[in-house]
């Protein structure tokens, strides 16, 4: 998995998400001053005249946030539950998300009732290099966006994520076993072009567009990738960054109550696509 290698050019031990509208330097959320088009750096926007707001005041992210306590702690969770799986028989695969049962395994899947597939099929990984790409993008994408949406938001996002990778994986390929990280790392990637592309930045300012084409050849061009799991998890991340990036606030609307209820939709309807698909023969 590719990613942009962009570093704030005021704090070079942060990822940069975007580009400043006017001078095109990358810049890290911290950085981030909306202007009438985009985002500013705190350079550009100190010569503008204009009243400046940012992403802190108007999303509700901490802007004294000095570490991705959520990102970090996912990425431990991820380590130890694959550290934990070392020690068992089957790598603790038997978690794994599959739609039906497999009569010579003798699991049972999603459409037996084990709903709880969907999410822990999300935290295990194939091997040590598996959890590596998946960990090495889970940091460059959250150390950005979590500055953005403020932890809460990020772990939310994060978890929708996964969930409508899930969906993708019963809908696609149902009966073949899935694992890994990777649908809700690609949910990042939709939640970092849906605040792109909310605020009119090009991506090519970024590198974002190169890096996500490069990312989805790989998913149809390697074998043994899960494109469901891909194409699902990019799907629930857009919706996502839309809902707290794209959706209009009002007085009555100060944290973004909106987008929460869009968030827990897209959640609970990924969770219902899959219950319905995991006993269906697969799409293709």
């Amino acid at each position: 998995m590719t990613l942009p290698q962009l570093r704030c050019y005021r704090h070079a031990d942060r990822a940069a998400g975007v580009s400043c509208q006017r001078c095109e330097r990358p810049i890290c959320p911290d950085c981030m001053i909306g202007g009438s088009v985009g985002f500013h750096c705190p350079n550009c926007a100190n010569a503008n005249t204009q009243r400046v707001v940012t992403p802190a005041a108007r999303w509700g992210a901490g802007s004294t946030m000095t570490r991705p306590v959520a990102t970090i702690a996912l990425i431990v969770i991820n380590v130890l539950v694959y550290v934990a799986g070392l020690s068992q028989p089957g790598g603790g695969f038997e978690a794994g998300l599959i739609g039906r049962g497999l009569s010579a395994t003798g699991f049972v899947g999603v459409a037996e009732g084990e709903w709880w597939r969907l999410v822990t099929g999300g935290f295990l990984h194939a091997g040590t290099l598996h959890l590596a790409f998946n960990m090495f993008a889970l940091w460059n994408l959250g150390e950005a966006l979590e500055r953005a949406l403020g932890s809460a938001r990020f772990v939310g996002a994060y978890l929708a994520s996964l969930l409508a990778g899930s969906a993708g994986v019963m809908l696609l390929d149902p009966d073949r076993y899935t694992v890994g990280a990777s649908g809700a790392v690609f949910g990042l990637f939709g939640v970092l072009l849906a605040l792109q592309l909310s605020r009119g930045i090009p991506l090519r300012q970024t590198g974002l567009g190169l890096s996500l084409a490069l990312n989805l050849a790989i998913t149809f061009v390697i074998p043994n990738i899960s494109i469901g799991g891909h194409l699902g998890g990019l799907a629930g991340g857009t919706l996502a960054g839309f809902a707290f990036f794209g959706l209009p606030r009002s007085p009555r609307q100060p944290s973004g109550s909106l987008g929460w209820l869009v968030l827990a939709s897209v959640a609970v309807c990924s969770v219902a696509a899959s219950v319905l698909l995991a006993g269906r023969p697969p799409l293709f």
